[in-house]
């Protein structure tokens, strides 16, 4: 089962530098009961993370929900945002957990444009390739988004 967990985030006024309101921000989770092997009668109850991204990249990226606004981790309790670095993995907090499950991402580096998004609200498995420019450097990265699925209901994304 997949639940949406609401978890509200503050949204900046950039005019006043100050916060506005709250945004419509949840966490995904998967939710499973299973039995505990040789404890009679005891059940566990699993709650993951429904997405779960990874940087296997060498360079930090820039996350964002389509039309939605930039893509917090787990670690970010303070509610700074933060890259991705590479060779990290971490769960994903969705900005607007009513808007369609698109994530773009970009190069965290001056000058690099957002990718097309990838649709990750179907769930489904599979390869796909996001390219990324630089603006100034005439530079183009063809990225491969692969998204797996786990038999507990994690889907890893990974860059």
């Amino acid at each position: 089962t997949v639940l949406a967990l609401p978890c509200p985030t503050p949204k900046e006024d950039a005019a006043s530098g100050g916060v506005r309101e709250l945004g419509a921000g949840a966490y995904f989770v998967c939710v499973r009961l299973v039995r505990v092997k040789g404890a009679k009668g005891c059940w566990a109850l699993h709650v993951l993370p429904r997405f779960v991204l990874h940087n296997a990249l060498s360079l930090p990226l820039q996350l964002q929900q389509h039309g939605a606004g930039r893509v917090r981790t787990l670690s970010e309790a303070d509610d700074k945002w933060r890259p991705l670095d590479p060779g990290q993995t971490r769960p994903v907090h969705w900005p607007d957990a009513a808007a369609p499950l698109r994530l773009g991402m970009r190069v965290y580096e001056p000058g690099w444009s957002w990718s097309g998004s990838v649709d990750l609200g179907k769930g489904e498995p599979g390869d796909m390739f996001v390219k990324v420019r630089h603006r100034n450097a005439q530079e183009t990265l063809l990225v491969r988004v692969d998204v797996r699925a786990d038999s507990s209901g994690v889907l890893l994304v990974t860059f």
